[in-house]
């Protein structure tokens, strides 16, 4: 009897700790255990428990870790990286192209009449994170895997609203499913959830595909659509936001916006990929 309530309770024991790390990765943060200690959540890319010169970012089992952090430069910011701990990368509504930030929705370094968009924008299909693609969800085998593993752990909330903001169609018949090697992963391992946060840095000059001198292309949820545009969005060498119903220009990349916005991760209302900083005061970027 001794031996089966202490299978049970370590039993107990690896499936809360399972949904905690979830849970804190779907908030934007770590799960992070001391010796002897039951672990919490903690911030990204912030000192917390760590030693001079050090933050905290993902480690093995996609727990967190305390590694030295690069410095970056000009409009880089530090993001997540699982291989290097932390890499520099273009602030969110901007991309790395030959060695610059340039503007996406923007004219950017594209021939004149042409805007630099997404590599995946498309005003027909559902758009899906950096290696995912839309696909039925009867053929998809991560999101078959996800379903029996949120029926065992009781439909935890916070894992179904992650799978909900990954449907791709407004029937919920479509998902954003894991392309290649990762196809068979569930899509609420800690793995995919950090892989959902990825964005693509391919990107294409196009036409506007939107009604020219009308509306102008943009990504809201996830979605292509075309909106109202500022006149200065066009040629923009900040950060392109939708301010209510229209596009407008920043300037300031320190006050980039709901870029690319799916859900507030905290009560601050930061953007997905995005944390509030009590240090900075302000969202910032972490994947």
């Amino acid at each position: 009897m001794k031996v089966l309530i202490l299978l049970f309770c370590q039993t107990v024991l690896v499936v809360c700790q399972y949904k905690q790390r979830e849970a804190c990765l779907l908030e934007g943060q770590v799960f992070y255990k001391q010796s002897g200690e039951s672990g919490e959540c903690r911030n990204l890319l912030e000192r917390g428990p760590c030693g001079r010169g050090h933050q905290l970012v993902l480690g093995e089992g996609y727990e967190g870790v305390c590694r030295k952090i690069p410095s970056c430069e000009g409009e880089e910011v530090k993001i997540v990286n699982i291989k290097h701990g932390a890499v520099c990368s273009c602030i969110l509504g901007k991309v790395g192209i030959h060695g610059k930030c340039q503007t996406i929705f923007s004219n950017g370094l594209c021939a004149s009449g042409e805007i630099l968009l997404p590599a995946n924008y498309g005003l027909s299909d559902g758009e899906c994170p950096a290696e995912f693609s839309c696909k039925s969800t009867d053929t998809c085998d991560s999101f078959a895997k996800a379903k029996k593993e949120l029926l065992e752990i009781s439909e935890d909330l916070k894992l179904s609203s992650h799978i909900q903001s990954l449907y791709c169609d407004t029937n919920e018949s479509m998902i954003c499913c894991p392309n290649g090697p990762n196809a068979s992963k569930s899509l609420i391992s800690p793995e995919m959830i950090v892989n959902s946060f990825k964005v693509s840095s391919k990107t294409q000059c196009l036409p506007n595909p939107c009604n020219p001198g009308v509306s102008w292309p943009w990504m809201q949820e996830g979605k292509s659509t075309c909106v109202k545009m500022s006149a200065e969005v066009r040629y923009c060498s900040g950060v392109v936001i939708k301010n209510g119903t229209t596009l407008e220009c920043h300037d300031d990349p320190s006050e980039e916006d709901d870029f690319f916005a799916l859900a507030p991760i905290t009560n601050q209302k930061c953007g997905r990929r995005k944390i509030w900083s009590p240090y900075h005061q302000r969202c910032v970027r972490i994947f």
